[in-house]
């Protein structure tokens, strides 16, 4: 939704820009004024009434966004140039060369919304695997905090083939220290259990903390499935979760299993020293 919303700028400003452009040649002293001073004064009404825009949302304590802007002004840009079709003025080479470039324009703007939805479709047709790093990263729908993350090689002693990948994670100084995995595929009802794939090359136990959550969390800590997962030193583990003890984690009802929301872990707190500083995650999936 963020990113769709983020595309709408394009789109709606391009409207206005083109409303702007008839405003103009509405007018009967400014219908006069040459092709170039029409649109172009289309153009920059437009982006300013897009910069004012994103100005008004800071009393209200929303973020203005540079980035919101530049979509602003690609969108009136696209709009006018594909308005230029049917426009008589604008004829021949000019006209197929202005709505070229609009097209670009719009096609650049739209590969955030392609990349997005590409991540939903990979991201269905590999469920009932929800995350896999033993060939690719792919961190659509990934969040960290206070940790250092990437792909490499698993280790020799549990690597299962040569070359095989995992996400290397080394956490951090700060309070709690983990990676999101944010909008799984939601319907886990068909399954029994969360599998995760890990890794301890350390030599001191890694405490992982485990934390699944649905649609409905009222973000207290017993609305919510809480686990600590302590991973041996030196070695790879499986990690396996009944399903069943999630259903029935919140206190005051049953997690819906037909909508989860958010799967996470992070290391739990201790003293400096106690806890294992990296691992390794290859998988997660369900069975």
């Amino acid at each position: 939704m963020q990113t769709l919303e983020n595309f709408a700028h394009g789109p709606v400003l391009g409207c206005v820009a083109v409303l702007l452009l008839l405003l103009v040649r509405g007018d009967a002293r400014r219908s006069r004024w040459p092709l170039w001073r029409q649109y172009g004064a289309a153009f920059f009404v437009a982006v300013a009434l897009g910069g004012l825009t994103e100005l008004a949302q800071i009393p209200v304590g929303r973020d203005a966004s540079w980035m919101d802007l530049r979509s602003d002004a690609i969108g009136a840009a696209a709009f006018l140039g594909l308005s230029t079709v049917l426009d008589p003025r604008v004829r021949g080479w000019s006209r197929a060369g202005i709505v070229a470039v609009s097209l670009a324009l719009f096609a650049v703007h739209s590969v955030p919304l392609v990349e997005v939805a590409g991540a939903y479709l990979r991201r269905n047709a590999a469920f009932p695997v929800l995350q896999d790093f033993t060939q690719r990263l792919d961190d659509s729908f990934m969040s960290h905090r206070f940790t250092d993350l990437g792909l490499r090689p698993l280790p020799a002693p549990w690597a299962r083939r040569p070359g095989e990948m995992a996400l290397w994670i080394k956490f951090q100084a700060g309070p709690w220290p983990g990676v999101e995995f944010f909008e799984p595929r939601p319907d886990w009802s068909a399954y029994r259990y969360l599998l995760l794939d890990v890794t301890n090359p350390t030599e001191v136990v890694l405490p992982l903390r485990l934390r699944v959550n649905d649609t409905r969390h009222n973000y207290e800590m017993n609305d919510r499935f809480n686990a600590t997962l302590p991973v041996p030193p030196m070695s790879r583990q499986v990690l396996r979760i009944p399903l069943a003890e999630i259903r029935t984690a919140p206190a005051t009802r049953r997690m819906d299993m037909s909508d989860i929301a958010d799967l996470l872990f992070f290391r739990a707190s201790g003293r400096e020293g106690e806890a294992a500083e990296q691992m390794y995650l290859s998988r997660i999936w369900l069975e």
